[in-house]
């Protein structure tokens, strides 16, 4: 995979492009004069971190797993990325 068509119909011609092309894609830009109803309420419950007693970070096998666990047969989310796309991405940028 290191090619995509991108919005204006051209193609990406390398890996570096294809990763930023996805990303712009897939991450909004985060305007808040944009915003819904629905997002304004999402970024009120955020701006105050949920502290608790048994937080901890998950393990890179612990997100490996959830991943493969996932059924690579059904449909996409709202992002609209595909599990395979999770896998490969992670297994490659695991040590960034």
């Amino acid at each position: 995979m290191s090619t995509l068509q991108k919005t204006n119909g051209s193609h990406t011609e390398d890996l570096s492009e294809m990763i930023q092309c996805t990303l712009e894609y897939l991450i909004p830009k985060d305007e808040e004069a944009e915003e819904t109803d629905h997002h304004k309420r999402i970024r009120i419950l955020t701006e105050e971190p949920m502290e608790m007693e048994d937080n901890k970070d998950f393990t890179t096998e612990e997100i490996r797993q959830t991943i493969k666990s996932t059924d690579h047969k059904k449909a996409t989310g709202e992002d609209g990325i595909k599990s395979k796309i999770l896998m490969w991405t992670f297994e490659r940028f695991l040590d960034l």
